[in-house]
């Protein structure tokens, strides 16, 4: 199948870090601050890391010229612990939860071929935690003040009151351009036995395309990329599983890393489908191919004998295909 990979732009490198740790800044008034890396965390990179519950990074992004039309789509693979999202100054997106991919969909205030301006707002209330372990209440309590609308009691932890916390865009971030209708991720889980392959999958929030005006195609490629299942299905809902089986499927080993390919494709589905062969005009017409062997025999005509008679023809054929 084509090689149908989104078009992604890396936004691993240096950042600008402003510590806030008041909850005084706002995303129009931000100084250019330190510079940090992404991904990682704040912790390893500022001289006094601790009792920093929020902070900013921010950014230059210049998006592709040449990136087609589409939804652009900035991609995090985590941020430690809460995070609100902002574009020039306008917020597009967030997430609470800091070991899980997340993304924002930019398509309103981001265009290709413009620079933009990207802001990351990080709250991460076990920053609050100066001392470690922190077993004490009055060491919880203390911490929780510095961030009263996200409390430590509830942001999900094992250990971390043990040790130092983890803070900011500790994995990647990626600006992607995606279609107006993409999917979310698959999951895959194969019976070596019977060659069954469950696929599981789901579509992006934010799309255009009803589910119902789409297909699923699939096609398993084995380790040489010959295909050796496929399935096409029309789609009812957002999401759902899906499942083909493999012939003969051979089983991967220690020496033997057999190990095949799911590439899986959305096509818009349609109503009705018609197959003629037709030429187009340089006034943009289209031309059936009947009409135009008889015109090019008609012009052929002309050209020989210089009929006045065989040109009227011509004229006439002429405006029956415009019309």
């Amino acid at each position: 199948m084509t090689d149908l990979r989104r078009p992604r732009l890396s936004l691993d490198g240096e950042w600008r870090f402003v510590a806030d740790p008041e909850r005084l800044r706002s995303v129009n008034e931000l100084e250019d601050g330190e510079p940090i890396q992404v991904p990682g965390c704040w912790e390893a990179q500022v001289l006094r890391p601790y009792r920093i519950v929020t902070a900013w990074y921010h950014r230059e992004v210049d998006v592709p010229e040449d990136w087609e039309a589409g939804r652009l789509v900035l991609r995090f693979g985590a941020v430690m612990y809460g995070c609100d999202v902002y574009v020039d100054g306008t917020r597009v997106g967030g997430h609470e939860g800091g070991y899980t991919p997340f993304f924002v969909d930019a398509s309103g205030v981001m265009r290709a071929g413009q620079r933009h301006r990207l802001a990351i707002r990080v709250v991460n209330p076990l920053n609050g935690l100066d001392g470690y372990p922190a077993f004490s209440v009055e060491q919880l309590t203390h911490a929780e003040e510095l961030e009263p609308d996200l409390p430590l009691s509830e942001a999900p932890h094992g250990k971390q009151t043990w040790y130092s916390s983890h803070s900011g865009p500790w994995q990647s971030v990626a600006l992607e351009r995606t279609s107006d209708v993409a999917l979310d991720g698959l999951s895959l889980r194969a019976d070596p036995d019977t060659g069954r392959v469950d696929i599981g999958w789901r579509l992006e929030a934010g799309r255009a395309t009803p589910a119902r005006a789409l297909e699923l195609a699939i096609q398993i490629l084995d380790p040489e990329g010959e295909c050796v299942a496929q399935s096409r299905s029309p789609l009812t809902t957002d999401s759902g599983e899906v499942q083909v089986t493999v012939p003969e499927a051979r089983p991967w080993d220690i020496g033997q890393p057999v190990l095949y390919r799911a590439e899986v494709a959305l096509l818009e589905r349609l109503a009705h489908a018609h197959d003629r062969r037709h030429a187009v005009r340089e006034d943009g017409t289209y031309l059936p191919v009947d009409d135009l062997v008889r015109l090019a025999d008609a012009r052929m005509y002309v050209e020989k004998t210089g009929l006045k008679t065989r040109a009227r023809a011509i004229e006439s054929l002429d405006d029956k295909v415009r019309a």
